[in-house]
């Protein structure tokens, strides 16, 4: 079970409505024997002391509510539903919390990346942490995507566009809770494309003229 930091959670036992002689246990750590730190039984309800202020179990159902969810508050937990004394239903929930992402940045890319007329690089950058991905999208297809497991070095993913056609790039960094993207469009980015081919002027008194054209026209008005 995946959320964001701060958020609530909610662990479903698999009991619609709890009868009376029904007893819910719920235990933390990666088996059934765990700390106690839930109960349902006898129609009363039990927290551990040291979870009062963020456990909730709803008398109901037997649903346990972890509320504001902190990285101190990771790992297994186990819920036992007892119909009399024996086991009735068995599950296990590993609770992983993330940060929400962060927009990613775009700027220039380093000087080391080769830069011509109407081709450029971007680098899009973004704040590393567990199972981020960064990723660049032209439209809906994804064209290259980097993580990395060593959240002290932020991720970085270069990109080599062009000005023309104009194209909408899309960078997005995301993990399993949350995503953020930015936009961005080719022809802000990169410097004009000139072909060197020559351009045509218009005359309302000769029509269109090249610059060669101009140049003999100007030679022969000089005779």
């Amino acid at each position: 079970f995946k959320n964001y930091r701060e958020k609530n959670t909610t662990l479903d036992p698999g009991i619609e409505t709890l009868q009376k002689d029904h007893t819910v246990r719920w235990t933390k750590g990666p088996d059934f024997d765990g700390t106690l730190i839930a109960q349902w039984k006898d129609s009363k309800i039990f927290i551990n002391e040291t979870f009062k202020d963020v456990l909730q179990l709803n008398e109901r159902t037997g649903a346990l509510t972890i509320n504001r969810m902190t990285r101190s508050l990771e790992g297994f937990y186990c819920v036992k539903n007892l119909w009399g004394t024996d086991p009735h239903i068995l599950r296990k929930y590993l609770v992983m919390v993330y940060e929400l992402v962060p927009k990613p940045q775009i700027s220039s890319a380093p000087a080391n990346f080769t830069q011509t007329d109407g081709i450029c690089s971007v680098s899009c950058s973004a704040r590393n942490a567990p199972e981020v991905f960064l990723s660049w999208y032209q439209g809906e297809k994804k064209i290259i995507e980097i993580s990395d497991s060593d959240i002290s070095v932020n991720l970085t993913l270069p990109l080599q566009i062009q000005s023309q056609p104009a194209v909408i790039y899309i960078c997005r960094a995301a993990n399993p809770v949350s995503d953020a993207t930015v936009t961005l469009n080719s022809t802000d980015w990169c410097p004009p494309h000139h072909s060197g081919e020559l351009l045509w002027i218009i005359n309302p008194c000769f029509g269109f003229l090249s610059p060669l054209s101009w140049l003999l026209l100007l030679l022969r008005f000089s005779y």
